[in-house]
């Protein structure tokens, strides 16, 4: 529904103009735009009575083509929500539910994606690996480049001091001096 939509848009784009994301806000009439489109999505919005395909069998193939980003549900439909379970959904909004269900919504799942945020590393041999911010446990310099210590291992990386420490200041990382 396009005022479902536009709602959604306008709470989407009012709390991350004041959140450190980048992001696009794309929409798609029905599910099978959706599952046209290629792109990777982390957060995404599905009625469950929509035209063609419902909202649970478009987030099924969405899972298969191996989207995990959120998924939440507007939806009219309580009849259905329980096949939600199978598609992993993160939040089910009753369509009656109101603007304080959908804001606390996006902001549960901005937390969640800022848990599961990556950097992009290249390690000294020239391999390049996506890192969770939130494994890493603290990094120090190493010759030219940075090593970073993860509870499960370490990476020796090109990356300067400096520069790392600039892309993870935001999250709570500090330089520390000898």
């Amino acid at each position: 529904e396009p005022i479902i939509r536009q709602r959604v848009h306008q709470f989407i784009h009012k709390y991350m103009n004041h959140t450190l994301f980048d992001y696009t806000i794309r929409e798609f009439k029905n599910g099978e735009e959706l599952l046209v489109d290629e792109k990777y999505y982390h957060l995404i919005f599905l009625d469950i009575d929509m035209p063609g395909r419902n909202g649970i069998e478009v987030a099924s193939k969405c899972r298969e083509r191996g989207q995990d980003g959120l998924i939440i549900f507007l939806t009219g439909l309580d009849a259905l929500s329980k096949e939600g379970y199978k598609v992993n959904a993160f939040r089910y909004i009753g369509k009656s539910e109101g603007d304080a269900a959908i804001s606390e919504a996006i902001k549960s799942a901005c937390k969640i994606l800022e848990g599961q945020k990556k950097i992009l590393v290249t390690k000294k041999r020239g391999e390049t690996l996506p890192i969770k911010i939130s494994d890493i446990l603290y990094f120090e310099a190493s010759g030219r480049g940075s090593k970073i210590y993860t509870q499960k291992e370490s990476f020796e990386i090109t990356k300067q001091i400096g520069l790392l420490g600039k892309e993870l200041e935001h999250y709570g990382f500090y330089p520390v001096h000898r």
